[in-house]
C-alpha cells in the first residue's frame, strides 16, 4: 500500500510548473501579453524557481482591466452556487430509496452524485408505500418488455 501511495505522488513530484502558462481560451491573448510585457519580471522570476506566485499574480491583476476581472468573477460566483443548486435539484431520500428497489446501480450512482440530501424536504417524512398506493388522477404504469426497460437504464 505504501509503494502505490509513493507510486502516486511521483508524477507530481518531477512535475513541471505550468502556472501562468495556460489561461482562459477567452482572454489568454490579454493575459498572456500581461504577463509578458509589463509584469514580464516577475514571470522570469517564477520562471526560475522563486517564489514569486504571489507578486506575478497581483501584477496580473493589476494590469487586468476590469471588465475581465468582473466575467471573472461572476464565473466564480455562479461555480460557488453550483453545489446549492445541485442540492435543491437533487432528489429526494425516499426518492432515491424507492429507485433503488428497482435500479440499484442507477440509485447509487445518483446518491454518490448528489452533493448532499436534500435541505427542503428535511424534516418532511413521506410515507413512500401510501403514495405509491394512490392511483386516482394518476397514469396507469406502463410496463416494458426486457429491452426496452434495458434501453431506458441505460439511457
Amino acid at each position: 500500500m505504501l509503494s502505490f501511495i509513493v507510486l502516486c505522488y511521483v508524477p507530481a513530484a518531477f512535475a513541471k510548473n505550468t502556472r501562468f502558462h495556460h489561461f482562459f481560451p477567452v482572454y489568454r491573448a490579454a493575459l498572456t501579453e500581461i504577463r509578458d510585457g509589463p509584469c514580464s519580471e516577475h514571470f522570469a522570476l517564477q520562471e526560475s524557481g522563486a517564489e514569486v506566485c504571489h507578486d506575478l499574480l497581483n501584477c496580473i491583476l493589476e494590469h487586468t482591466s476590469e471588465v475581465i476581472k468582473g466575467d471573472i468573477a461572476s464565473g466564480i460566483v455562479a461555480l460557488g452556487l453550483m453545489p446549492t443548486i445541485l442540492t435543491f435539484l437533487g432528489s429526494s431520500t425516499a426518492e432515491t430509496v424507492l429507485l433503488s428497489r428497482r435500479r440499484p446501480l442507477l440509485a447509487f450512482l445518483i446518491a454518490s452524485g448528489s452533493p448532499s440530501v436534500n435541505p427542503l424536504r428535511t424534516f418532511v417524512y413521506p410515507n413512500p408505500i401510501k403514495e405509491l398506493m394512490k392511483i386516482e388522477g394518476h397514469l396507469a404504469p406502463t410496463y416494458f418488455s426486457l429491452w426496452q426497460a434495458a434501453f431506458v437504464s441505460i439511457l
